[in-house]
């Protein structure tokens, strides 16, 4: 939808991909979701860069613990 959403005819109307309509259930049609599944999509995103953010410490501590193996340091 455009930035202008409220102009455009038939915009209470626009639906969700679940099916619901995105502003009767609290959402905003720029949003492109009901308020349940923006909410569930933000929890997801979320938790993705959480699992992403974990997986980089965890190669990064792998990196040291060789460098450190290969190279002794005192």
């Amino acid at each position: 939808m455009s930035n202008l959403w409220w102009l455009q005819p038939g915009w209470t109307d626009a639906r969700c991909p679940c099916g619901a309509n995105i502003y009767a259930s609290g959402g905003d049609p720029d949003w492109g979701y009901c308020q349940e599944c923006f909410t569930a999509e933000m929890e997801r995103e979320e938790y993705e860069k959480q699992q992403y953010e974990e997986e980089q410490r965890h190669l990064e501590e792998l990196a040291m613990e060789e460098h450190f193996r290969r190279h002794p340091h005192g």
